[in-house]
């Protein structure tokens, strides 16, 4: 059995945290089943604070931390990108502007379906993005993909 491993967006007091905690399905027939991980997610927004448990697949891992490493090469550049699990559960928003700072707007749903969300920005600056990158890295050697994720394609907007 695979250990917990955390990715946590951090600054100034806001945050979200994921914490990767087993495969959902790991004797599944299929490699897309295979590849589907249980996770909590905890939330802390100012006065509001939350926590509920969804599912996260690896290779939206491989994504989002393709999209990290590709904010990280357009530092002193203005340009936008957007992650968004499969689940609708979570949605980060990433503005980095040509001065270095990182606005993450996030979005929180504890059901895919549900109309109630929460959605805050989490203000920080480039110097995050290796730190989150790192995080992603690992949680990936923890939970490898189990199946072939198709490319992104450009997954930035320059501005």
């Amino acid at each position: 059995m695979a250990k917990a491993s955390v990715i946590k967006f951090e600054s100034n007091k806001r945050s979200i945290e994921l914490t990767l905690t087993s495969r959902s399905f790991p004797d599944a027939t299929t490699d897309w089943d295979r590849d589907v991980i249980n996770a909590g997610v905890a939330v802390e927004a100012g006065v509001f604070q939350g926590k509920f448990d969804t599912f996260i697949w690896s290779h939206e891992l491989g994504y989002l931390l393709r999209l990290l490493e590709e904010l990280h090469q357009h530092v002193g550049q203005p340009v936008k990108a957007v992650f968004r699990c499969r689940e609708t559960t979570l949605r980060f928003e990433f503005h980095l502007n040509s001065f270095g700072r990182l606005a993450v707007y996030v979005t929180v749903r504890e059901q895919p379906a549900s109309d109630v969300k929460l959605s805050f920005t989490i203000a920080a600056d480039q110097s995050h993005l290796p730190i989150w990158v790192d995080m992603i890295r690992k949680a990936i050697e923890t939970f490898p993909p189990q199946i072939e994720a198709r490319p992104l394609g450009d997954p930035l907007h320059v501005e």
